[in-house]
């Protein structure tokens, strides 16, 4: 499958239920299966909304924003029913139809002043 054919399939994945079958066959990197985990537990039901996709051979890069309500501890910081909206940056290396690394950048110190942790 292609990059950018599997890219499409991964970015409506993560629009809807996160189950672990469902992400298992989508992705083969434990470190960023354990980060959707404490994203969706942090925030149930966040969104990813892709602002730019660019592929290059294996490599896809999303810039987007990390949208969601805090239902969840996040980083120690207890639920607050707090929006976030917040700008996100992973390059994705693919082979064989499944993610097998990636580099993510979020946007901590933003998500942290929205949740009223850090002023601004």
């Amino acid at each position: 499958m292609a990059t950018r054919e599997f890219m499409g399939r991964y970015a409506q994945a993560l629009q809807g239920p996160k189950t672990p079958e469902r992400l298992n066959e989508l992705i083969a990197d434990d470190t960023l299966l354990r980060h959707i985990a404490e994203a969706e537990a942090a925030l149930p039901g966040y969104t990813i909304d892709v602002e730019d996709l660019v592929i290059e051979g294996s490599k896809a890069v999303l810039r987007g924003r990390l949208c969601g309500v805090q239902r969840g501890e996040f980083h120690g910081v207890p639920p607050t029913g707090r929006e976030v909206n917040v700008p996100i940056f992973v390059m994705y290396d693919v082979q064989n139809g499944r993610i097998t690394r990636h580099w993510m950048m979020l946007d901590t110190l933003a998500m942290m002043q929205q949740l009223g942790v850090v002023s601004a």
